[in-house]
């Protein structure tokens, strides 16, 4: 019986690639590189016109992701968001934010998503928040058995103090309250 010899390490492999193949690989991973490079360049400046020629290429491999999905949310040392419906009187009206049954804020770290890009809807979470407005709504047109004139979110939170300011005061959280923009239902 003849021993069958050994296969071929991946050196071995590429070097006996043809030459096209080894160059249209080349070409890709040039090409690949040079779009994520121009991609990331800041667009109001001289070097953002680099981008022009890969745009089709970013959108299709979805290279095209913003750096707004990389940034921090600020600092808190506790949320409480409430959903705060007027009626046509403007008359207010506290609720639970948790849909579908407008139940109160469990504290899951999860959530806390759903109520910051509610809070500071912009780009591709515009969408997000006012779905989620327009479905609260409804939920509170369920509950009531009268649609609401607007929904806002509110946040009743403690932002965290820079650190020199806890050592003066020994606080480490200020109180702060931001609402998202009003929704109009309906």
């Amino acid at each position: 019986m003849k021993s069958q010899p050994p296969s071929q390490s991946a050196p071995a492999r590429a070097a006996s690639a043809s030459p096209l193949k080894r160059s249209l690989v080349s070409a890709f991973c040039l090409f690949h590189m040079s779009a994520v490079v121009a991609f990331n360049l800041p667009q109001n400046t001289a070097l953002g016109d680099l981008r022009a020629p890969f745009d089709w290429y970013a959108r299709l491999s979805w290279l095209n992701q913003e750096w707004g999905m990389f940034t921090t949310i600020p600092h808190y040392v506790a949320l409480h968001p409430v959903l705060v419906a007027k009626d046509q009187d403007a008359q207010e009206s506290a609720y639970g934010p948790m849909l579908p049954g407008l139940t109160e804020y469990p504290g899951d770290l999860r959530a806390v998503y759903l109520v910051l890009h509610t809070l500071w809807a912009a780009g591709e979470y515009r969408p997000l928040a006012h779905g989620y407005l327009r479905n609260a709504c409804a939920a509170i047109a369920r509950r009531t058995g009268k649609r609401p004139d607007s929904v806002t979110l509110r946040v009743d939170a403690q932002v965290l103090t820079p650190l020199r300011q806890v050592r003066a005061t020994r606080d480490i959280g200020r109180p702060e309250r931001q609402s998202s923009r009003t929704f109009k239902c309906r």
